[in-house]
């Protein structure tokens, strides 16, 4: 709250109030609170240097804690971030992307053979996360997925005889059997 009437009044006396900012001035000693409170939880932990594991909380250690976080609301968010970037180890950027979806498996298609133009179910598991389908060299230029167990493709022109292969992102699966490209 000091914080919040001290920014408040220099604010006022500086005329540069601005009445967007009232609710933040009006939140911040709930916002103080509220992060007062997780500081003294993670010293409480022993997370942060100074944590004591005393039986009895010192009410002024508490009063101190909270004065001080209200004050440095910033620095005190910034080093709780950095405690929990230590314990918790920081995602990479795009990680989580393909690395989570599990990849998709070919169990058959029908029919085994045909030319272009000839329409292929194919059978499975996971085939939601496909996002390509190719005949040997040929990129089938749409499929339509029927479900997570089978997914409905048209053979492209320039297709060979050879696996189908699934795209999920940047992995490739490939079937097991050959389509064999009738003339």
């Amino acid at each position: 709250m000091l914080h919040g009437l001290r920014s408040l009044a220099a604010y006022i006396g500086e005329r540069f109030l601005f009445r967007s900012w009232i609710p933040y001035y009006a939140l911040l000693p709930l916002v103080g609170g509220l992060l007062a409170t997780i500081v003294y939880l993670v010293l409480r932990a022993g997370l942060l240097p100074g944590g004591t594991t005393s039986s009895q909380p010192d009410p002024y250690g508490i009063a101190a804690i909270g004065a001080l976080v209200g004050l440095f609301s910033a620095q005190a968010a910034e080093k709780l971030k950095a405690v929990f970037e230590t314990l918790f180890t920081k995602a990479e950027t795009g990680s989580q992307s393909v690395m989570d979806i599990a990849l998709p498996t070919i169990t058959g298609f029908d029919p085994s053979r045909g030319s272009a133009g000839t329409s292929v179910v194919i059978s499975g598991d996971n085939l939601t996360s496909v996002t390509g389908v190719a005949f040997t060299d040929a990129e089938a230029p749409q499929f339509k997925i029927d479900s997570d167990k089978r997914l409905t493709v048209t053979v492209p022109n320039g297709a060979k005889t050879g696996p189908i292969i699934l795209r999920a992102g940047q992995q490739r699966v490939e079937s097991d059997n050959n389509f064999t490209i009738l003339p």
